[in-house]
């Protein structure tokens, strides 16, 4: 049986304009798989009940910001760790919107229509990301 593969995107409206995965750091004392879950649940509103497997890549993406974002931010990059997650059910999706929101819009996006969406960089960690399942 094949399954259906789709991928989770936001659109991005804070500091910069565009699509991209659900992300974020990890808080001190954290685990990877409690960040994954706190991200879920802040970003799209993803009970933990609904997460099946959540399972790390070998693919990895490291951003090295121009000076005029380091110096915003107070540190110079991020270095995302990629992680798989299956959720167990259809899940509808939502997103809370308010002047400090991140993102406008979450989607669903066929694996067909990655390149329209995602930038090369997450185009290759998607590519590279997809070959455990």
């Amino acid at each position: 049986m094949d399954r259906k593969i789709e991928f989770l995107a936001l659109h991005r409206i804070k500091n910069w304009v565009g699509w991209e995965i659900p992300k974020g750091g990890l808080k001190q004392g954290e685990t990877h798989r409690d960040a994954v879950i706190r991200e879920l649940k802040e970003e799209c509103n993803v009970d933990e009940s609904a997460i099946g497997l959540i399972m790390p890549t070998n693919s990895n993406i490291r951003i090295n910001y121009k000076k005029e974002q380091w110096e915003k931010a107070g540190y110079r990059g991020a270095f995302y760790k990629n992680f798989l997650v299956r959720l167990d059910e259809p899940y509808d999706l939502t997103i809370e919107k308010n002047d400090e929101s991140e993102h406008d819009d979450i989607k669903w996006i066929p694996e067909y229509e990655v390149a329209k969406y995602f930038e090369p960089k997450l185009q290759r960690a998607i590519k590279s990301a997809k070959r455990v399942l």
